[in-house]
């Protein structure tokens, strides 16, 4: 059974551990295959890691490039690609997805669950020369043509990191895979990212807007980095008071839709938020949207980082966990 919570980094931990996000500018990677560092600033007082444990007795390893993790059920796999390496992010992209692949696959685990994408610069270029849209193509052109993708693909986050010439400020793709599959949810308040027209990139983002896991006798909703996004337009422009509260309508929207779905067991009677990750274009936005944010989303402490969001005219990015039973 997978349990997600964020915790202070030396904190004991009485479950195996599956993976862990260190955050910061100058996070680095170890010889742990479980620790994902990831370059983004923490906005607040606290230092947290973001900690996915389990029930059942964890192995781990690497295979070339890719860290890994498994404990039966469920895999956590990463690959970092430094900066010098990632000049043609499409090439990166592809590269990284298809290496991913074939360990899931190898290791028995070829379900792709979630997804986590991390690159610098990511809203640079322009046209189709954006670094965003390359991204996207690489990850059409490495999961896009297999057959029936577009009714099984994982929950994702692609967001921009600070690359200061660190280890790991290139590229960071990880991911959670499983031996079963996931049911993909869509908001019915958005287009689906797949279906997105192309004045926003000849290749969509392949990615779904939640993936409804099994877990225990219940299930996880993993649900994507969300915007105020409805249909495909962004909204409230400027505005990240409202484009945070349009983004809880859509976080409210996905967990309505889970509830509802028919994914061949007994309908989930409660719903409880495990974990809440936010991200900030404007470090400044901080001490007046960390208020809404708990009352919107009924979190006492979620974690906040300094991100670049994949549209340019978007502030805010939410993500999170729901455990269904």
């Amino acid at each position: 059974m997978l349990h997600v919570h964020h915790a202070l980094p030396d904190s004991a931990e009485e479950r195996p551990t599956l993976a862990e996000f260190h955050f910061g500018i100058h996070a680095q990677p170890t010889q742990d295959p479980r620790r994902i560092p990831v370059t983004l600033a923490q906005l607040g007082d606290d230092r947290r890691i973001e900690r996915w444990s389990t029930d059942a007795p964890v192995t781990t390893g690497r295979f070339r490039d890719v860290a890994w993790a498994d404990d039966g059920d469920y895999l956590f796999a990463s690959l970092l690609v430094p900066p010098e390496q990632c000049a043609d992010i499409e090439r990166v992209t592809r590269t990284s997805y298809l290496h991913l692949d074939h360990l899931m696959r190898a290791r028995g685990y070829p379900y792709w669950l979630r997804a986590w994408n991390y690159l610098a610069a990511i809203t640079h270029g322009e046209g189709e020369a954006e670094r965003y849209r390359r991204f996207n193509a690489g990850r059409y052109s490495a999961v896009g043509l297999s057959s029936g993708i577009q009714q099984n693909l994982p929950a994702a986050s692609a967001l921009g990191m600070d690359d200061l010439g660190s280890d790991c400020g290139g590229f960071v793709l990880s991911c959670l895979a499983g031996r079963k599959p996931g049911a993909q949810i869509e908001n019915p308040r958005q287009v689906s990212a797949s279906l997105y027209p192309p004045r926003y990139g000849l290749r969509s983002p392949m990615f779904a807007r939640a993936a409804l896991v099994p877990n225990g006798t219940g299930a996880q909703l993993l649900v994507s980095g969300t915007a105020s996004i409805v249909g495909h337009e962004s909204l409230h422009v400027g505005d990240p008071e409202r484009q945070l509260e349009e983004t809880a309508r859509n976080f409210e929207a996905l967990v309505d839709a889970a509830m509802r779905a028919d994914v061949g067991r007994p309908r989930p009677s409660s719903v409880r938020l495990e974990s809440l990750k936010v991200y900030l274009r404007n470090s400044a936005d901080y001490a007046n949207l960390l208020p809404r944010v708990r009352r919107l989303f009924h979190v006492d402490e979620p974690l906040v980082l300094r991100a670049d969001i994949c549209r340019r005219e978007l502030l805010v990015e939410v993500e999170g966990t729901y455990a269904l039973e």
